[in-house]
Formats: structure tokens, sequence, C-alpha cells
């Protein structure tokens, strides 16, 4: 079974962990109000494939959990008769001397939301590719870029509808220079038309966080459905974002075909919680 939420006290002394959940969840009508409940304990949400209009959207902003700054990007109908397709929504907890930034659409398909604390600067990004993999790659680079020039802290994470095998694995030239590229995803398959994705977390440095990380050492399937199981949601980071990354699950909550994606991550006295323990069945 998956890993649950699991709170406690490390040598005595309270962790800041603050948990950045990116999620397809494939339509938010009539989700009920255990759904609201769960995703509220959250810090940092992003929701993929709402499949919400503007409309939509001023009859949903009542039944968001309570103490975020929310930003939207409206699903789009293709034609006058068809479901509105596409949609995200990003919520940032406000709490403390947290110092929550703009929330922004950069283009169809991806959000960023920036939060600071004690000098510590944050950027997250949200991105769903529907059949624009080169598009959206180039998007992406100018953050990854940012976290290198301006030393913000960059967290990418989505829907990228790509399978990359056991490639894209993290490169760290340790003491003993080690180099570990490879991934243990149960899904080994790679798409041949996605492998730009690969060659560029290669050439950036950065890579999958998903897999030989805490909470999901196997590399679970993030998808499971009609086309079968496959690991197509992933979480993108450097090696800055990987040394405060506690820990990674891919949820087990059955509103979408998708599985939640959840980091644990490190705070620099960001969000306050006292963790206690919580078995895992």
């Amino acid at each position: 079974m998956r890993g649950r939420t699991e709170r406690g006290e490390r040598g005595g002394k309270e962790e800041e962990i603050w948990k950045v959940t990116f999620w397809n969840i494939a339509g938010l009508k009539n989700k009920d109000k255990g759904f609201w409940d769960r995703i509220g304990e959250w810090d940092v949400i992003v929701l993929i494939e709402t499949w919400v209009g503007e409309k939509g959207w001023r009859k949903l902003k009542s039944r968001l959990p309570k103490g975020f700054k929310w930003g939207v990007q409206y699903a789009s109908k293709k034609n006058k008769k068809g479901r509105a397709m596409g949609g995200m929504i990003m919520g940032i907890r406000r709490k403390g001397e947290i110092e929550v930034g703009e929330i922004e659409i950069t283009e169809e398909g991806m959000m960023t939301g920036t939060l600071k604390r004690r000098g510590e600067e944050w950027r997250i990004v949200g991105v769903y590719v529907n059949e624009d993999i080169e598009r959206k790659i180039e998007g992406l680079k100018k953050w990854m870029e940012e976290s290198e020039e301006k030393g913000k802290r960059v967290v990418i994470g989505g829907d990228f509808n790509t399978r990359i095998g056991e490639m894209g694995g993290r490169v760290n030239m340790g003491e003993n220079e080690e180099i570990i590229k490879s991934r243990n995803f149960k899904d080994k398959k790679i798409n041949r038309e996605r492998r730009r994705l690969v060659e560029v977390l290669e050439e950036t440095g950065w890579s999958i966080i998903n897999d030989n990380i805490r909470g999901d050492e196997e590399g679970e399937y993030t998808y499971t459905g009609g086309r079968g199981n496959t690991v197509i949601d992933y979480v993108l980071g450097n090696e800055g974002v990987w040394e405060k990354i506690e820990r990674l699950e891919i949820g087990e909550d059955i509103d979408s075909d998708h599985h939640p994606v959840i980091c644990w991550i490190k705070g620099e006295g960001i969000w306050k919680k006292k963790r206690k323990a919580r078995q895992k069945g």
C-alpha cells in the first residue's frame, strides 16, 4: 500500500514540512465534501484538467478550502457543442510570515506561483502537456534557468503525458564521483517522440524526483485507467530542490484515473507542523 501522511518528531525537534501536490483530477464537477477536505490538508495545490470554465469557476469558489490564495486558468471549448477541456487551479496557503506572490498563467497548460519566507524564495510550476511537449519544454527552460541565475528554488510538476521509462534520473557527482542516471519505475516504456524532455533534463542538471526517494522507492504508477498502468505524472527539480525533499508519495485517491503526486518539502520555517506518527495500512 502506498504511504499516507506520516507525522512525527525527529531528534526531539519539531520539523517544518510543507506539502506540494500536483494532480490531474479529470474534472471537478460533483466532487464531494471529502474531496475538498482532503486537498485542504496540502499547502500548495495544483489541480490539472479541471474542466472548469469561467461560469463554473464562479460556482466553485465557495467550495474551495479557506486560507489559500487561488488562481485559475479556465478550461476552453474546441467547438460549441463539446465539453470544456483542460483548465488548471493553483492554491497556496496563506499562513504566518509566508509572503505569497502572484499566481500567474504563463501559457495554456502552465501556471506558476511564488512564495517567500525568511529570504528563501520558491516558485511552483504546474504543467499539463497535451500533445505540445516541445512548446512546453521551451517554457519550462525559463524556470529552470531562473533557479540557476536568481537562486530561487523551483519545483515543476504535473501531467507530462510522457513515458520516459527508466531515463531522466538524477545526475549527482558526489564524493565517490557516482553518477545515477537511471530510474526504477514500474513503467519501463519510453515514448520515442518524448526523448527531448530527457535531453533537456540532462542539459540543465535537472532530474525527475519520482522514484529512488523515500515514499516512492519503486516508482509507483501515476495513472491507472483505460490505457493501462503508466507513469506520466512527474515532479522535476535540481540539486537545490532535491536537498529539501523529505519524501514523495503517489496517493491512492480514487477521484481520478491519475493519482496525486505529493511532495514533502523541508522549509526554512515555512508552515510549522508538529508531526505525529500514523501507521501505514
